[in-house]
């Protein structure tokens, strides 16, 4: 009989319905900042009273418990969590009331709300879970100001994250991008992200990379400068160096590939025994002008970055120019911007100009030779055309008793045999011929040898006059001739 009534005991203790609970939260879709408050209902079954009520943070931490039916109070370790950034409160037209001020992401929990009831010796236990999610922005907690790689070294970087969800993470190097290869969650919504970035090299110092965040609906951007650590090459010369009469020397050289990094120039000048006459430390540009070196002849110059002293070109410098011709030169390769720039068309233009000129040019010289040729061609012809007896000669002294005589054709005539023996160049000045006998009549002449006036004798003359009467009395053949022609 004691058993049945026990069984029946027992089975009528979970057939019992058991006491409601409603709770709820006063805002869902919680971020960071805001403010909830949780309120807690107990609907008894008849006859039950309240025993006790418990609110625990993920069922292993106790928030808050009722003293009595009609209060509520906080355990003191729940201020290690929340500090003074909750309260709890009993409203008997509400309930019992959980106040969550500046929320956090790590307020984010799963609160479970323990009832137990009594009535006499029948004890009533009923549980209800509320689930509390504080969404979190991303945040960048750790991430270099500055990155330092070595010249031709890959570039490894670690970021430290903080958001709810768990953010995505990515690093863009130009148009490279790369993601994370691993990550550690550190349980606190906060993540330790790792990237292996590419290959940097001195033209890439100074460039920059950026850091991009993705969570909760939010993206962040942080860009960091790469500081690439190398030694600066051998300084080349844009253009010979330029000495003026003056002494006043020009310097242009071809900057250090060094990206955006900023990179000075040291140059020394040097006399021939090697000891510096005169120096320039920090020059951020790439050219100079330095006047009144007369004693220097050498020079040396190198690029430094970060403190670190490159390769040192060393050179002689060359003797003085023209004043003229060097600040040509000079300015030229001190402000290689001024200098034109000619385009194809130009240059193809210039180009078709200088044949047609070339062409113009040569035709004349040509046309000239031919005429030169042609003149002296004709020359030649006429001086071989020329003959000693095509002349006759005339007596230009006859007096009126004299008679004319006209010259004969024979061979033995006087007059053709004097400038026969004559030759070419005959004449006056040529050489003289020895006296002919001639047939010509005898002719009186007075004691200068000229005719005298009077009646001369009818035979002909046995002693002709001294040759030089008779050459004053014939004129001289012309030395030479011209053809009519055109002279080019």
């Amino acid at each position: 009989m004691k058993i049945v009534s026990l069984a029946i005991f027992f089975t009528s203790m979970y057939l019992v319905k058991s006491a409601s609970i409603e709770i709820f939260a006063s805002k869902t879709n919680l971020k960071e900042g805001d403010n909830v408050t949780i309120t807690t209902q107990i609907t008894l079954l008849p006859s039950y009273q309240i025993t006790v009520i418990k609110w625990l943070y993920n069922s292993s931490i106790d928030i808050a418990v009722t003293t009595t039916a009609s209060s509520i109070a906080l355990y003191p370790n729940i201020k290690i969590l929340f500090g003074d950034r909750i309260s709890a409160v009993y409203d008997s037209s509400t309930g019992y009331i959980l106040n969550l001020i500046n929320l956090r992401a790590n307020d984010s929990m799963t609160l479970i709300v323990k009832l137990t009831s009594q009535n006499g010796d029948i004890y009533d236990v009923a549980n209800k879970s509320l689930t509390i999610d504080v969404k979190a922005d991303p945040v960048i907690l750790s991430f270099p100001e500055t990155i330092f790689v070595n010249d031709g070294n890959k570039l490894f970087v670690e970021s430290i994250l903080y958001g709810r969800p768990k953010p995505s993470s990515n690093i863009v190097n130009g148009d490279q991008t790369f993601n994370a290869y691993n990550f550690i969650d550190f349980s606190n919504n906060t993540y330790k992200y790792f990237y292996n970035l590419s290959t940097f090299y001195a033209n890439s110092c100074g460039s920059v990379v950026l850091l991009n965040v993705f969570g909760n609906g939010v993206t962040i951007t942080k860009s960091v400068t790469v500081l690439v650590q190398f030694t600066p090459e051998l300084v080349s010369l844009s253009s010979p160096v330029v000495q003026l009469e003056n002494f006043s020397i020009y310097l242009n050289w071809n900057s250090i590939p060094s990206g955006t990094c900023p990179v000075t120039y040291n140059i020394e000048f040097l006399n021939s025994t090697y000891q510096i006459v005169n120096q320039f430390y920090g020059i951020n540009t790439t050219s100079v002008s330095i006047a009144n070196e007369a004693n220097a002849t050498i020079f040396k110059i190198y690029a430094v970055y970060n403190g670190t002293p490159g390769q040192v070109l060393t050179q002689p410098i060359p003797p003085p120019q023209s004043t003229t011709t060097t600040t040509t030169t000079a300015v030229k390769t001190i402000i290689p911007s001024s200098k034109p720039e000619i385009s194809a068309r130009q240059a193809s233009n210039g180009l078709s100009t200088g044949v047609v000129i070339g062409i113009a040019v040569g035709a004349v010289v040509f046309i000239l030779l031919i005429g030169i040729i042609l003149v002296v061609i004709v020359k030649k012809r006429a001086s071989k055309a020329i003959k000693p007896d095509a002349f006759p000669l005339k007596d230009n002294r006859k007096g009126s008793d004299e008679k004319d005589y006209p010259p004969s054709k024979k061979s033995q005539d006087p007059d053709q045999m004097i400038y026969a023996q004559l030759g070419a160049g005959g004449g006056r000045t040529g050489p003289k011929p020895n006296p002919i006998n001639s047939n010509y009549a005898e002719i009186k002449v007075d004691d200068m040898g000229y005719p005298a006036r009077g009646p001369t004798s009818d035979r002909l003359p046995s002693n002709p006059p001294p040759y030089d009467d008779v050459s004053r009395r014939y004129s001289r053949p012309p030395s030479e001739t011209f053809d009519d022609g055109i002279i080019v």
